[in-house]
């Protein structure tokens, strides 16, 4: 399931930065701190991704990760997660 909720996200992410400027998505129903073991991101090579709680626009549970990225060349990654293994 977990593998399937990362692809998920990815996928969404790849086809929203078809599109040119900054870009905000949601993934909802998200509960407990950000941390380094619960979310890993970044970009690179002009890609820029901020990541934070939102708890103002969510459907279920406290609180959703707002993801706002500009993808106008480069890459970018985000996972979420318990008990990431970032090294």
């Amino acid at each position: 399931m977990k593998n399937w909720l990362l692809f998920g996200s990815l996928v969404l992410i790849a086809a929203a930065g078809c599109s040119r400027g900054p870009q905000t998505l949601l993934l909802d129903s998200f509960e407990g701190p950000l941390s380094y073991q619960t979310v890993d991101y970044g970009s690179g090579n002009g890609a820029t991704l901020e990541v934070s709680a939102e708890t103002g626009q969510k459907t279920h549970g406290e609180q959703s990760i707002k993801l706002v990225y500009s993808l106008e060349g480069g890459y970018l990654w985000a996972a979420r997660g318990y008990n990431l293994d970032v090294s």
